[in-house]
């Protein structure tokens, strides 16, 4: 719902990791398909990993850790958001990085970090695997996760 409602301020959550701003208001229902391409189908992909590898897990317990893990994402794009204006010039005079841009960034780089950590964390639960496996399976996991998520919301738009 929060992802949904920042499209109100240009804001993008078109994939399992991405957070974008773009040119103007996203259209409600691209906004919602959206969300079910970066939260409900990455934690299917996962269940689906978890079911191949551990032969375990329940898809209510990856839906709910994938969603609880994307809230910092919600953080990152509540602040591209209230920055949207700021970052129509990106570099200063002298070509550094604007205040706007380094604000972003502060912000954004440790959100997307603590997102992925609480992504696999909430799989490593999810799916009962400790160890190699469960790193190893969650990033293959993660990557089906998005190049799906781009490939399906490139058939749609």
């Amino acid at each position: 719902c929060v992802g949904v409602l920042l499209s109100r301020w240009n804001v993008n959550f078109d994939g399992a990791l991405d957070v974008h701003l773009s040119p103007q208001v996203v259209p409600w229902g691209q906004a919602v398909v959206h969300q079910v391409a970066a939260w409900p189908s990455t934690a299917l992909v996962l269940w689906a990993f978890s079911l191949a590898v551990a032969r375990r897990g329940r898809p209510v317990d990856f839906l709910g850790n994938l969603g609880a893990a994307r809230l910092p994402l919600l953080w990152a794009g509540a602040v591209a958001g209230a920055l949207r204006d700021q970052l129509a010039d990106p570099l200063t005079a002298t070509g550094a990085p604007s205040l706007a841009v380094l604000l972003l960034s502060a912000a954004t780089i440790p959100a997307l970090v603590w997102a992925v950590a609480l992504m696999f964390f909430g799989y490593r639960t999810a799916s009962g695997l400790s160890g190699p496996k469960a790193g190893l399976s969650f990033t293959a996991g993660l990557l089906v996760a998005e190049v799906l998520s781009k490939v399906v919301l490139g058939f749609i738009h």
